[in-house]
């Protein structure tokens, strides 16, 4: 009996060493990388906001090319050829009014601001980049299968 709650003791141990380096190794951690905004020189932030107003918009969101994308495939002589899952796709994106999309038009207007170039709204921004992505990929995908369907085919 001794012997189990001499072994329970030392898991014990083993534990608190493991929870204590855990807990060291985050208080090591940075805290500039914790805060929402890093702080650079007048010149650096200058920069920053060039590089921001000329990239990311387009380059980052690819807002315009999304948009653009879209208004092609719903203009292709093909569209009616396309499986059943992708035209199901593009239909659903029109019945939500994508070509003139609210949500589209406001993280668009959103990128351009300057005054929304900080470090904690980027990182909002990168998150919403993900659905843009995904957005882009998928309309990518059905374009390129639209350029495929040769004019014969059913």
């Amino acid at each position: 009996m001794k012997t189990a709650i001499n072994h329970e003791a030392q898991k014990s141990i083993v534990i608190e060493d493991y929870l204590a380096r855990i807990l060291e190794i985050v208080s090591s951690i940075r805290p500039v990388f914790l805060k929402n905004e890093l702080k650079f020189s007048k010149k650096a932030e200058k920069e920053k906001l060039y590089i921001y107003k000329k990239l990311f918009p387009e380059k980052v969101l690819g807002i315009n090319k999304i948009q653009n994308d879209y208004n092609t495939i719903l203009g292709h002589a093909n569209l009616s050829k396309l499986e059943k899952a992708d035209l199901d796709f593009i239909l659903d994106l029109e019945k939500i009014g994508f070509s003139k999309s609210q949500y589209v038009a406001e993280m668009n207007i959103l990128a351009q601001k300057e005054k929304n170039v900080n470090d904690g709204f980027f990182h909002f921004f990168v998150g919403e980049t993900v659905y843009f992505t995904f957005l882009s990929t998928e309309l990518r995908n059905i374009q390129y299968k639209l350029d495929t369907i040769s004019p014969s085919n059913p």
